[in-house]
């Protein structure tokens, strides 16, 4: 059994990808400010972005911070990520520095086992002000189009025989929402998870799900959205992604329909399937 991140490392999309971008409305927002140069890695950035934004909504500190804190523990280093997570106090630069150190434990807790450096990772001080203005673009973003509803949640009753793990970001009240802190906008990797998530929270314990008709991106690196009404994806598409995807039907029938779409995508004429991105 695989993470939903896993399983589209697996598949080959249709040409474009299931849900391709170009489908979804763009919205631009613009609050005047511009972001310099980081001296740490976008993975950093984005972690830490979502999970100070988090903090600062929810109150709660250690839940924000629950999978670098258990990344800490995996790899038996728990009082060094302790001591960090104690030095993330505010959004002062001493606290983003902590928390960019503190995420690298992420991995550990994903199953990726590192010899990790934490002082490898140094923030700078335009960096730390990058991250600021991205949490406030986030917080502008919750005022502009709603609270969250529901965040860092789980799929549980919405998994299958063969994705068996993964967790969304946040829903809001008719939207199920990835943030996304990329230089660049989604790619059909990225439009896939999105409706991995739909399809497995309508059929999740969550009953915040009832009431999600759209599904949306917000990148606030690029300070832009993109969002699609649910009722215009394809029934076609949704149920290709419950069978072939997901697996519903049981996972020999999905492996093998993805086989049969591999075999074909070699041979001229046949499916017009694109190469695993």
């Amino acid at each position: 059994m695989v993470s939903v991140t896993q399983r589209i490392g697996q598949i080959k999309q249709p040409r474009g990808g299931y849900l391709p971008i170009s489908k979804f409305e763009v919205i631009q927002l613009d609050d005047g400010r511009t972001l310099g140069e980081d001296s740490v890695s976008g993975a950093t950035i984005g972690m830490v972005v979502d999970y100070l934004s988090r903090w600062e909504f929810t109150g709660d500190k250690e839940d924000a911070f629950h999978i670098s804190l258990r990344g800490a523990l995996r790899a038996d280093r728990e009082k060094e990520g302790k001591k960090l997570f104690d030095g993330i106090k505010d959004m002062t630069d001493p606290s983003i520095v902590n928390a960019c150190k503190l995420v690298g434990f992420d991995s550990y807790a994903r199953g990726v086992f590192l010899d990790y450096d934490p002082e490898s990772v140094n923030a700078d001080k335009e960096t730390c002000q990058n991250i600021r203005i991205l949490v406030d673009r986030v917080r502008e973003f919750h005022r502009r189009f709603g609270a969250a509803t529901l965040e860092g949640f789980n799929l549980m009753g919405g998994y299958s025989k063969v994705v068996d793990r993964g967790d969304g970001d946040f829903l809001t009240e008719d939207t199920l929402w990835d943030l996304k802190v990329m230089k660049k906008d989604p790619e059909s990797k990225h439009t896939l998870q999105l409706l991995m998530y739909y399809i497995m929270g309508k059929r999740s314990v969550h009953e915040e799900f009832k009431s999600v008709t759209k599904l949306g991106f917000f990148n606030p690196r690029l300070n832009r959205i993109h969002i699609i009404d649910a009722s215009k994806i394809d029934p076609e598409i949704i149920k290709a992604v419950e069978n072939d995807v997901i697996c519903y039907t049981g996972n020999e029938e999905g492996i093998g329909n993805q086989m049969k779409l591999m075999i074909e995508s070699m041979i001229p004429g046949g499916s017009p399937f694109e190469h695993r991105e």
